[in-house]
């Protein structure tokens, strides 16, 4: 009391701090929220926690709002993502939960929101539940409970456990990435790498280059690997990785450990360097040439489009690039392996193939007449061909031919059990509507893996082969599918939300 400071009879509350802060500053970009949640309009304040979620359903901060009794702004204080397009507010009261989500576009620097309990959208149980499991520690987790799920639920599951799995992998990736070195089975993938420009999180685009040589010594594979790298210039807000081959021999670039290291290297790049998994490109040369000849049949599922240079294709076969863009560059005169004439006959079988299937097999061959095996940096000018192209993700039809050396058990979305993979099996599929057509084999087997990207998993779906039903029915979408998918690959874009296993 001013007129006698030495008085106690009253107490009191110093709440000056709330109206001017002694804190740090405050970055003045940032968007700032503060809550108070009534019962109702004109009702009391209530006390919940309050937890702020990303579009992905991730938690990113919590705190409490406070009750009718607290001073009315005595509020919890959250600070937006500054790339965030929507936050969701989730507020927790004994077993209920409701939730509203907010466009960030609406949201000033500074505001203070006003909530209604009885106007908040409540949280379906299943997602709760679904949330509850991810939330464990992967150890304690044991297998995924028999949760069915909506889109949306689906949705946000898929992205909350990209997000688990990111932080689990995070320090591994981040250390590989630090040494740029990858090492599996024994085999070791290390590379030169560079940035070119800035992109938005999430968009970079990655170019992996694979550089020449084969049957050599290391000191020469090491030359032609530094002397390959920082041949091209990329779009800007692209990544270019310059990987040294495994092993110093003919086959350098399609030995069998070479998919799980580039598979592991693009993950690592997607989680800690912001790559857009739909934006990976592969060009090689010479040796690095045969490598892509090899790799992106095999590989296809994994890359938006792929250049091969001066290589030399030894037998393989171009049926499983049907969705994946690829390019042929020759010197006219490069005629050592009979180069300059095999890629003509490559080519032509791919013309064959998009003949009979249009939507398929975009390819483009150049042959620069009077150039040997160096065609002195003109195959170049496919990068910006590359680049209109993005991964196709889910595509309508897939035709997965095993390689004959290096087997695999998944591709886009179409599975086999590992042991009943053969080399050169063949399985064609396709999708009509709410119909998947097994084009071959006469006999077989399959795991679909399937999502809202390729059909609406809220309607029946048929599998059709040779004009026999094999399976007719609501395939449900389930945290089992999403965290299997996961365990299987980690590509956030290629997460199946549902399965259907079928024989024939």
């Amino acid at each position: 009391m001013s007129w006698n400071l030495a008085s106690r009879e009253v107490p009191g509350l110093n709440v000056s701090s709330r109206y001017a802060s002694v804190a740090a500053p405050v970055n003045p970009a940032a968007r700032i929220i503060r809550l108070r949640l009534r019962e109702g309009a004109g009702g009391p304040r209530l006390a919940t926690t309050v937890e702020l979620r990303s579009a992905a359903d991730v938690l990113t901060a919590s705190d409490r709002t406070r009750p009718e009794t607290a001073d009315l702004n005595d509020m919890p204080e959250f600070t937006l993502p500054n790339e965030a397009v929507s936050v969701t507010f989730r507020f927790l009261r004994g077993a209920e939960a409701r939730e509203k989500t907010i466009p960030c576009a609406v949201c000033a620097r500074s505001q203070t929101l006003d909530l209604f309990w009885d106007e908040l959208t409540p949280v379906p149980t299943n997602l709760l539940a679904a949330e509850s499991w991810l939330d464990r520690p992967a150890a304690n987790r044991g297998d995924p409970p028999n949760i069915p799920l909506t889109r949306e639920e689906s949705r946000k599951v898929a992205a909350l456990a990209w997000a688990g799995f990111e932080k689990i992998e995070a320090q591994t990736a981040q250390a590989e990435l630090s040494a740029r070195q990858i090492s599996l089975g024994g085999f070791s993938l290390k590379w030169m790498e560079k940035t070119f420009g800035d992109a938005p999180p999430g968009k970079h685009s990655l170019w992996i280059t694979l550089h020449g040589g084969g049957q050599a010594t290391t000191e020469e594979n090491d030359q032609n690997w530094r002397g390959y790298y920082g041949r091209y210039e990329f779009p800007p807000g692209s990544i270019n990785v310059a990987p040294r081959a495994p092993v110093d021999a003919w086959n350098m670039w399609f030995v069998k450990p070479v998919d799980d290291l580039l598979d592991r290297l693009i993950a690592d790049m997607v989680m800690e360097r912001g790559v857009d998994p739909n934006q990976v490109y592969l060009i090689g040369y010479s040796a690095g040439g045969d490598g892509v000849y090899q790799l992106a049949p095999r590989m296809a599922d994994r890359f938006a489009a792929a250049t091969m240079c001066a290589g030399h294709p030894n037998q393989v076969s171009p049926l499983g690039l049907r969705n994946l863009p690829f390019y042929l560059y020759m010197g006219g005169d490069d005629s050592a392996y009979n180069r300059n004439t095999v890629v003509r006959v490559f080519s032509a079988k791919l013309d064959v193939l998009q003949a009979a299937d249009p939507t398929g097999y975009v390819h483009r061959c150049t042959v620069y007449p009077g150039f040997g095996h160096n065609m002195m940096g003109r195959e170049a000018e496919t990068i910006p061909r590359m680049a209109t192209y993005f991964r196709q993700v889910w595509p309508r039809r897939v035709v997965w031919q095993q390689d004959s050396d290096v087997t695999h058990n998944r591709f886009y979305w179409l599975e086999r059990p590992a042991e009943t993979v053969r080399p050169n099996d063949l399985y064609v599929a396709r999708v009509e509507g709410q119909t998947i057509q097994i084009e071959q084999p006469a006999t077989g087997n399959l795991e679909l893996r399937l999502s809202d990207e390729l059909l609406d998993l809220d309607q029946p779906v048929q599998v059709i082969v040779a004009g026999r039903k094999i399976f007719d029915g609501i395939v449900p979408r389930s945290l089992a599918a999403i965290t299997k998918s996961l365990q299987e690959r980690d590509d956030p874009a290629a997460i199946a939300t549902a399965s259907v296993q079928v024989t024939w």
